[in-house]
């Protein structure tokens, strides 16, 4: 077991950065480990200790996932949900037009970013997700993104998924540093 300390705060801020470390088993055989890391500020909405903050207030938001209907969103809405798990919506108008909906009646949105199953940052999904995300990322209805629904639940190979949700994170954080 060996354990190595590095203080990230020199490292540039939006860029990519690889670690490879050259490890060596007691007879001799030698592996070669890389992981890409990223030093980004935390998200705006989110303070030092963790805390949410929305609209410049604390807010300990109430999620409520799959309900999809206005008349049940009210509902919700009256008995203290603060955020929806959003609908699908594969263009930035189509998502700008849910968000004012959901603002109408009084709820916030995570939006779901996993088109076909697949995460946001996945080859299929990422230029649309970059699009949705600049369009979107001021509008006062947007608590923040949902990259990817049960993401090693899929056939996917274990190095694919980790790199695509890597890519999901760093795609959009580049576009919005709020959520």
């Amino acid at each position: 077991s060996a354990s190595w300390n590095y203080s990230v705060a020199s490292l540039e801020k939006k860029k990519t950065y690889t670690i490879r470390a050259a490890v060596r088993n007691s007879s001799g055989g030698a592996q070669v480990l890389e992981q890409n890391i990223y030093r980004f500020d935390r998200p705006s909405n989110i303070d030092s200790q963790g805390r949410c903050v929305v609209d410049g207030r604390y807010v300990n938001p109430q999620i409520l996932y799959h309900i999809y209907e206005n008349d049940d969103i009210k509902v919700a809405a009256e008995n203290g949900i603060t955020v929806i798990q959003g609908a699908l919506q594969s263009t930035p108008e189509a998502m700008l037009a849910y968000l004012d909906e959901m603002q109408a009646l009084g709820m916030k949105v995570a939006i779901p970013f996993y088109y076909n199953m697949k995460p946001a940052g996945h080859p299929d999904n990422v230029e649309t997700v970059k699009k949705i995300v600049q369009a979107v990322k001021d509008h006062p209805a947007v608590f923040g993104y949902m990259i990817q629904d049960e993401p090693f639940a899929h056939d996917y190979d274990e190095n694919d998924i980790k790199k695509w949700l890597e890519d999901s994170y760093r795609e959009i954080h580049l576009i919005d540093s709020k959520h």
